[in-house]
């Protein structure tokens, strides 16, 4: 008789890897400083799935070869890559959207409304884009796919009572300028690995001009701390000179008209690595 018990040998931490809920679309993440995003940086609004595809092309030597009978792993030839995809079904509807939905496109720059096709490519018509997908133990995996083009075209689909969709493909190209850099990059991080633990992150601050302020993160595990600042008009983070305790301390000369949407976050490390906290945005209004 089959006693079902003794299949049931999976333990939880069998669990920890599995990737819950359909991620989301970032746009030129940084992986060498990377913290998960929050608010306002997520690029597609996506519903159902997302799907990626990325294979190589490969030969059997032994194929129709006269006296092998078998399929052998020796003699299995990479001959080359095929482009890989991530395929999505996008909510959103703006200009941009649009655009990038056409791939070879551009928004009118006197009637920012209109969109119109072209036909040949830009260098911006490829993006950098990433795909994040959440670990059960707290942990991520990310895709980027650094010359990201839409090759499906634009494809809308609405119903009655229903939301309007746009069917998405996007394509991973290798640039000649940059032949080593895959079509599709993979970063995977377990959860919890520098035994660094985030019990509280810092909160948006909003307060008026010349008033001095703080942000603070409560964690476990830290050794050394680094706050670091992005502006409005900042590709990335950068670190803030003397700013190295759990608490940032910004001054009334800080808290200027100039850092109204200033974000902020922390590098908190140990022996065995780093993590960031998630940004806290620093709101400043008229002073009355």
């Amino acid at each position: 008789m089959i006693n079902l018990m003794d299949f049931e040998i999976i333990q939880k931490s069998d669990f920890d890897s599995m990737v819950f809920d359909s991620g989301i679309i970032v746009k030129d993440l940084d992986m060498t400083n990377f913290t998960m995003p929050s608010e306002g940086d997520i690029l597609l609004v996506t519903s159902g799935d997302i799907s990626v595809n990325d294979n190589v092309t490969r030969l059997d030597l032994g194929e129709d070869v006269n006296g092998i009978h078998f399929v052998y792993a020796e003699l299995q030839v990479v001959t080359g890559k095929e482009a890989a995809t991530i395929s999505v079904t996008s909510l959103k509807f703006g200009a941009e959207d649009i655009k990038r939905a056409l791939g070879a496109a551009d928004v009118d720059t006197v009637d920012e409304r209109k969109v119109t096709t072209r036909l040949y490519y830009k260098d911006a018509d490829f993006e950098n884009l990433g795909f994040i997908m959440h670990r059960v133990d707290g942990g991520y995996v990310v895709m980027i796919m650094p010359k990201a083009l839409s090759t499906g075209g634009l494809s809308i689909t609405a119903t009655k009572g229903g939301k309007g969709t746009q069917n998405l493909t996007f394509t991973g190209f290798r640039s000649i300028t940059a032949k080593t850099t895959a079509e599709l990059t993979y970063y995977v991080q377990a959860g919890g690995e520098s035994g660094i633990v985030i019990t509280a992150q810092p909160a948006n601050v909003t307060v008026a001009e010349g008033t001095a302020t703080s942000f603070t993160v409560t964690s476990t595990g830290a050794t050394s701390y680094q706050w670091q600042v992005q502006t409005p008009t900042d590709v990335g983070f950068v670190d803030i000179s003397g700013k190295t305790s759990a608490t940032l301390s910004l001054e009334t000369t800080d808290v200027t008209d100039e850092a109204n949407g200033n974000r902020y976050r922390c590098k908190l490390t140990n022996s065995s690595g780093s993590r960031y906290t998630i940004p806290a945005v620093l709101t400043v209004t008229d002073a009355t």
